[in-house]
Formats: structure tokens, C-alpha cells, sequence
């Protein structure tokens, strides 16, 4: 895992609007070496409409970081995975407080 910031931390912080609709949608838990994260996420397919050579989607992955970063406020997005096809990118919150998903949704809210 590349990035990630400390639950504790995290809401500490001003959190902008758009992380929050991001992490009210997209939500999801995963374990890495014996650790606990939240994390969201955003996908992309490429159009079947859209030829590869017209908007190669790879190459657009850089950009797409940068705004999300921006739009955030953290630089803590990266690149789960990205083919001319499919592009997935995360944002992890690591759980140092031991809570459920259920409660970090209402720790998160409640701010």
C-alpha cells in the first residue's frame, strides 16, 4: 500500500465536501499485513463508443490523481490499478482506533 493516513488523524482534520460524499458512497474495509483500512474508491472503464487512440485512458490516470488530490485535500489517492481498460484508485484510512465500519460512518457524519 502505498499511502494512507491514521484514522485518529484523519478526523482531527477538516474533512471538504468532496472526500466526504466520496467516503459516504464508497466505502470499504480491507485488512493489509495484519492491519485494518478504510478505504474509498473510484473506477473507470473506458467507452466502447470511444475509440482507445481518441482518449487513452492510461495516460489520463496522472491527471485524475492530481484533481482528486486537489478536490480532497489530501495527496493520499493512488493507483490501485490501471490498463488502457479499467482504472481503479484508492484513498486508505488506516484503523488505529479499532472501530467498525459502522461507527467510523457515524464518527464521520457527526463531524
Amino acid at each position: 500500500m502505498n499511502k494512507y493516513i491514521k484514522l485518529s488523524d484523519f478526523l482531527k482534520y477538516e474533512i471538504k465536501p468532496f472526500l466526504c460524499g466520496v467516503f459516504l458512497s464508497r466505502i470499504m474495509e480491507e485488512e493489509v499485513d495484519g492491519k485494518h483500512f478504510f478505504y474509498a474508491y473510484t473506477a473507470f472503464r473506458a467507452s466502447k463508443a470511444v475509440f482507445e487512440n481518441d482518449f487513452p485512458l492510461q495516460e489520463y490516470v496522472p491527471k485524475l490523481i492530481k484533481t482528486m488530490n486537489i478536490f480532497s485535500g489530501y495527496n493520499n489517492w493512488f493507483i490501485q490499478k490501471a490498463t488502457n481498460s479499467v482504472v481503479n484508485i484508492r484513498f486508505y484510512i488506516l484503523d488505529d482506533l479499532n472501530i467498525t465500519k459502522k461507527l467510523f460512518i457515524v464518527l464521520y457524519i457527526r463531524r
